[in-house]
C-alpha cells in the first residue's frame, strides 16, 4: 500500500519481516530502515539496541545480587523479534551459571497489564517453590508483576526482586521505583531521520550508499525493585 502511494522511504520496526517485503522495497527501490534492533549484516540499514544484550544485563545484574531462583517472562516472541532477543540472552546467562529456569518459569504474555498480572498471580500462586527474582520482558511485565506480588502479601524487594525493560514514562516514579533498562528511543528516532534523509539525498543525486548497522548502548537504571 505505502508503495502503490510513491511514500519516498520506509521505516520497519524490528527486523523479522518476510522476504516479499524486502524483494519489493529493492524492486521499487524504496529507501528503507529498520529501527528498535540492532541487527548486524542485515540487508536494510538497522539503528536499534542489541536485544540480545539487553537481556543478558538484567539475567547478569540478578545472578551478581545473588539470585539464582530466577523467572524470565516475555513478551510474545513468535511475533516479536526484540521479545524473543531478551528472552535468549537472559536464558543465556542463566544457563551459563547453571541456574536455568524451571519450565514453568519461562512464560510469555502480551504487554498487556491484567493479563501479566494474571499470569504472575498464577505463577506466585502455583504451590511449588516460587521464584525469588522476575526480569519482566518489558516494563509493562514488570509492573505487572509487582501489582501481583503485592496484591498476594509479597514485598518487593524483599520477597520479590523485579526487573523490567524500557524505563517506561512512570516506572521511576512508582512504589518501589522500577529498575530497569533504559532503550534511548528519541536518540534512536533522531539517528533513524538523520539516515533516512541522508538516504533520500543520495538516491536523488544517484550516489549508492553501503549499508550500515549501528547499535545504540542500553542505560541500566538502578532502582528499588
Amino acid at each position: 500500500s505505502f508503495t502503490e502511494h510513491r511514500v519516498d522511504s520506509v521505516v520497519l520496526v524490528g527486523g523479522e519481516h518476510n522476504d516479499e517485503v524486502m524483494d519489493l522495497l529493492d524492486e521499487r527501490q524504496v529507501p528503507a530502515l529498520l529501527v528498535w534492533n540492532h541487527i548486524d549484516g542485515h540487508r536494510l540499514n538497522s539503528i536499534g539496541v542489541d536485544n540480545k544484550r539487553i537481556g543478558r544485563m538484567a539475567a547478569q545484574h540478578l545472578v551478581d545480587i545473588g539470585h539464582r531462583d530466577i523467572a524470565v517472562i516475555s513478551g510474545l516472541t513468535d511475533v516479536n523479534d526484540r521479545a524473543a532477543g531478551r528472552r535468549e540472552g537472559a536464558l543465556d546467562i542463566l544457563a551459563s551459571y547453571g541456574v536455568m529456569p524451571i519450565p514453568e518459569w519461562i512464560l510469555q504474555t502480551p504487554y498487556d497489564l491484567d493479563i501479566a498480572k494474571s499470569l504472575v498471580s498464577n505463577l506466585l500462586l502455583s504451590g511449588k517453590p516460587r521464584p525469588t527474582a522476575i526480569i519482566g520482558g518489558n516494563d509493562i511485565i514488570a509492573t505487572a508483576a509487582i501489582w501481583a506480588a503485592q496484591t498476594h502479601g509479597l514485598s518487593v524487594p524483599h520477597d520479590l526482586s523485579v526487573i523490567g525493560i524500557g524505563d517506561f514514562k512512570g516506572s521511576a516514579e512508582m512504589v518501589p521505583a522500577l529498575t530497569t533498562i533504559r532503550i534511548p528511543a528519541r536518540r534512536i528516532g533522531r539517528m533513524a531521520a538523520d539516515r533516512i534523509a541522508e538516504l533520500l539525498i543520495s538516491q536523488t543525486n544517484g550516489v549508492s550508499m553501503k549499508i550500515e548497522n549501528h547499535e545504540v548502548e542500553p542505560e541500566f537504571k538502578f532502582r528499588h525493585s
